[in-house]
């Protein structure tokens, strides 16, 4: 029977310092394809079944409620302020708060190009899963190990990447650190066997860097 996960929290608290050369504003405003990349993101997950989305900000957070409003797609958008220095996990731990029971977790710049439904299934006997795909240093260098269905190394150089979407239970966001990016905490849980890899076939894209952008919008103009 397939799992439903109704959430979505995205970290939307990046500087976007990258981006600078050509946009200025919160990154996962910049415009793609002429319109902000947060709508592809919130299209995208609308169609996987998303009721509500909870966006993380920092304190330019009012300048993407201004752009997207409370409502997209049939979706409910909520916003909520990063505690000062948090971090990615010290947001989501304090998120967590906001989660009844399992979310899905996307970077605000990420285009993870995988499907929701299989994501949710996977995730049932896991805390937390990350989506990744398998490189070898072919699309940018890899971050992670997987051994079976579990990562076996997180942060360090190995055979796939993280595309920026992951599950998580809401006690599994209960336990993370008050303070400290997620870079900092998965190497760790990695190393536990605590990190379920669900590998998906399609290629990745983001929003971060000048090239990644210009890669994404040609990707879309040939669809």
């Amino acid at each position: 029977m397939d799992q439903v996960i109704r959430q979505c929290l995205i970290l939307a608290g990046g500087q976007g310092t990258r981006l600078a050369p050509v946009w200025k504003g919160p990154k996962t405003l910049v415009p793609v394809g002429g319109r902000p990349f947060a709508l592809m993101q919130l299209e995208w997950l609308a169609r996987g079944g998303v009721w509500e989305v909870l966006y993380l900000v920092d304190d330019r957070g009012e300048e993407i409620r201004a752009a997207l409003g409370d409502a997209q797609f049939g979706m409910r958008l909520r916003y909520l302020a990063d505690p000062p220095h948090a971090g990615t996990a010290g947001a989501l731990r304090t998120a967590a708060a906001h989660v009844l029971r399992t979310t899905f977790v996307l970077y605000g710049d990420a285009w993870p190009g995988a499907c929701l439904h299989t994501l949710a299934n996977y995730h049932i006997n896991a805390g937390l899963v990350m989506t990744v795909v398998e490189n070898d240093d072919l699309l940018q260098p890899s971050n992670c190990k997987v051994r079976g269905s579990f990562l076996e190394s997180y942060g360090q150089r190995g055979d796939h990447l993280d595309v920026g979407l992951l599950a998580f239970s809401h006690d599994y966001l209960r336990h993370l650190p008050p303070r400290g990016t997620l870079s900092d905490v998965l190497p760790t849980l990695a190393e536990r066997g605590e990190i379920g890899a669900h590998i998906v076939p399609h290629r990745p894209h983001h929003v971060g860097d000048p090239q990644a952008l210009a890669e994404l919008e040609s990707s879309l103009a040939l669809r």
